[in-house]
């Protein structure tokens, strides 16, 4: 759900309200005229989910393996963020004799994240759809981002500063276990 603010037309009548409550001029001639521009549209979206697993498994008395695989993507609701995983694993246990049970287990996984420049401060996306005035256009005349001076413009805060990061690990492990003594 995109956030309520005014439009245009109420904005500049409810300022120019506060100048004449003020006992100042209205800043505004024609409120009923004015530009109305919303600021969420741009930058919110319905964000996806996606879950993909797939595993086999088998082997007999002397060897059993399961691989499996997994993608999960996640959009955010803010264009330009997401997450990505894709998981690999393979378990292998093998009995090669009577008493002695060996195997190994290897994950890969690759996580990819697409992040914003919206925490905890005021300068994002979402932060300037409250506080930017809906009489006023994204772009300057010369197709440069309007800005105000405290917050970002919330198109620019979207599509000007995504923060990459991206992770690969790799973990395995072999063991091998003997049977002494029956039952220990």
């Amino acid at each position: 759900k995109k956030p309520g603010v005014v439009d245009g037309p109420t904005f500049e009548m409810l300022m120019n309200e506060v100048a004449e409550n003020a006992g100042n001029n209205a800043p505004y001639s024609s409120p009923a005229n004015a530009l109305n521009t919303d600021w969420a549209t741009p930058i919110l979206r319905t964000g996806q989910l996606r879950n993909l697993d797939l595993s086999i498994s088998g082997g007999g008395e002397k060897m059993r393996y399961m691989i499996s695989g997994n993608n999960f993507m996640q959009e955010g609701i803010h264009k330009n963020s997401d997450f990505n995983r894709t998981t690999a694993r393979v378990n292998l246990d093998f009995t090669p004799v009577d008493k002695l049970n060996m195997g190994t287990s290897i994950l890969y996984s690759n996580n990819s994240r697409k992040r914003l420049r919206n925490d905890d401060n005021i300068s994002g996306g979402l932060e300037g759809t409250f506080f930017y005035p809906p009489n006023r256009g994204i772009y300057n005349e010369d197709g440069t981002y309007f800005k105000i001076p405290t917050f970002e413009n919330p198109l620019a805060a979207i599509n000007e500063t995504t923060i990459g990061m991206v992770t690969n690990r790799f973990l395995g492990t072999v063991f091998a276990e003997y049977e002494f003594i029956p039952n220990l």
